[in-house]
């Protein structure tokens, strides 16, 4: 799976849009509807951060990358997560996959 479908820059750009596959398209729209219910509550967050629903597809992603990819994924995506926390400052997928991104930049800082 692509991360860059998952920005919301790319999600906005109607060039980006016209080059994605229908399948990729479909991944969005319900990408974009979890980004707007949420999980329900502290069961179905963790479910959602198993299974990668929401914003935790980020964090799916980055596990399928080699170690000097997922650097650079990293950082679109902190980029990403502070435009949707301008849009909506009480997200806690956006805020608990920033968590997770620092605790992984942490170790590689410790590991480099």
């Amino acid at each position: 799976m692509n991360n860059n479908i998952f920005l919301l820059e790319n999600i906005l750009s109607t060039t980006f849009q016209e080059n994605l596959t229908v399948d990729e398209k479909r991944q969005i729209n319900t990408y974009l509807h979890q980004m707007e219910t949420g999980p329900a509550d502290g069961n179905m967050d963790s479910d959602w951060q198993k299974d990668g629903n929401g914003y935790y597809v980020h964090l799916h992603i980055l596990k399928d990358l080699i170690r000097d990819e997922k650097k650079f994924c990293i950082d679109d995506i902190e980029k990403d997560a502070e435009t949707w926390l301008c849009i909506r400052p009480d997200n806690h997928m956006v805020r608990e996959t920033l968590n997770q991104l620092q605790e992984l930049k942490d170790e590689y800082s410790r590991t480099s």
